[in-house]
Parts: C-alpha cells; structure tokens; sequence
C-alpha cells in the first residue's frame, strides 16, 4: 500500500481503498471510479453494480473481461444506456473502460 499512496501523492490523486463485501458496502459519497474486479459471475457483477453504479460520476472499469465473457451480459443489462464502453484492452485477461454518457 506504500507505493500505492507514494503514486497516489505524486499524481495528486485522493483515493480510499475499501475492503468489504462489495455487494453490500455502503459507499462514502459519489465517486470517481469504481473498479470492479471480483467473483466472476453474472450475479456477482449484477448485484455490484446495482449497488454502485448510481454513486459512480465518470467510470467504472472492470477487470477479466476476455478471461470471464460471462460477466459481459450483466455489465451491458445493468448499465442499460448510461454509460458507454471506451476503451478495450484485450491483453492481460481483457481490460473495459465505460464512462457515465453526458446528461442532456
């Protein structure tokens, strides 16, 4: 974790790491980013965005995405159209980047 917040301190970036059932945690206020990386499975991927995705601002990145393809129908269903996939990196296990769509 030390060279996690000596990175975080050059970048000027404030993070809190949070370890809980990710399911059932209770998130501080909105956030940024929300990197999803756990149980690979539909409902695991479900219930964690049910839980989290109104309280993400910008994006939520997950983790396996060309390992686990079965996490990819419960990321497009529970996202529906507020976000939108912008970036895909195919290497090390598969790697989404989708950003919350401008509001009009």
């Amino acid at each position: 974790q030390a060279r996690l917040d000596a990175a975080a301190d050059i970048m000027d970036v404030r993070y809190e790491f949070i370890k809980e059932d990710s399911r059932t945690v209770k998130l501080p206020r909105k956030i940024d980013m929300l990197f999803v990386d756990s149980e690979h499975t539909d409902e695991q991927v479900a219930a964690e965005l049910a839980a989290h995705k109104d309280s993400v601002t910008k994006y939520i990145v997950f983790h396996d995405t060309e390992s686990n393809p079965d996490i990819t129908p419960a990321i497009w269903r529970e996202l529906d159209c507020n976000f939108a996939l912008v970036e895909n990196y195919t290497t090390c296990n598969g790697l989404w980047v989708m950003q919350r769509k401008m509001e009009n």
